[in-house]
């Protein structure tokens, strides 16, 4: 990189130091993890190896270098990091046997909330063609414990029509523009699924917010609420 100060290459430009005493310490190094800045400013985490080139004093006088990209990997293990943490959460609060239910349910919809990201969380209980909100954390003046709606006018009537649970993570592109729900919520993601006592539906446990979301709910986050309902 000719004519490129150093410290411009890491993403915290006080570690440079930290970063040269390490390279000049060394006549080969591999798989250094390091956070980088592009050009444009943005960042990545990287895996740098390379050889150092030194003159006749032993001083440094070039090495040669390549850096891996392993954002997608970081970000993969940070996920799963977090997922076995929520796990872990959710075991506990299910397996405290001193709780009640309503505490259980109020420290599961936090939980939820918080794993997926997500400002809105409740338990609803839908009765012939109604649904009654049992439970709720968050801030929408119409989901509140003991709110009803007409069932015609709810996102869960999807979730209880279909095998699996109904994941929207941008309603306004996922074409519900017009749809009783959206207009009565407002909502643009939703990830609800059906519970059932003793085989027979109860309601629904869902997790929602007023903005859309970048990406589609993924496979893990479609496993952990159905865990929870």
């Amino acid at each position: 990189l000719l004519g490129l100060e150093p410290s411009v290459l890491y993403a915290e430009p006080e570690e440079l130091d930290r970063h040269q005493q390490f390279l000049e310490q060394q006549d080969a190094f591999e798989a250094r993890e390091v956070t980088f800045r592009r050009r444009d400013g943005s960042t990545f985490t990287g895996l740098l190896s390379g050889t150092m080139v030194r003159d006749d004093d032993g001083s440094v006088r070039y090495y040669d270098g390549a850096v891996t990209d392993i954002t997608e990997q970081k970000t993969a293990e940070q996920a799963l990091r977090g997922e076995q943490t929520a796990l872990r959460q959710m075991y506990r609060i299910t397996a405290d046997q001193d709780a009640s239910f309503e505490s259980k349910t109020h420290r599961l919809i936090d939980l939820g909330r918080d794993y997926i990201g997500v400002s809105e969380g409740f338990l609803s209980r839908i009765t012939e063609d109604t649904q009654e909100i049992v439970c709720a954390l968050g801030t929408h003046p119409s989901l509140y414990p003991g709110e009803t709606c007409p069932l015609s006018e709810s996102y869960c009537r999807k979730a209880i029509e279909q095998e699996g649970l109904l994941a929207v993570h941008n309603a306004q592109a996922e074409d519900w523009d017009g749809d009783p729900a959206y207009e009565r919520f407002e909502m643009e993601t939703y990830i609800g699924a059906k519970v059932r006592v003793d085989g027979t539906l109860f309601g629904t446990f869902c997790f929602a917010a007023p903005e859309p979301r970048d990406t589609m709910f993924t496979e893990r986050e479609r496993t952990f609420v159905e865990l929870m309902s």
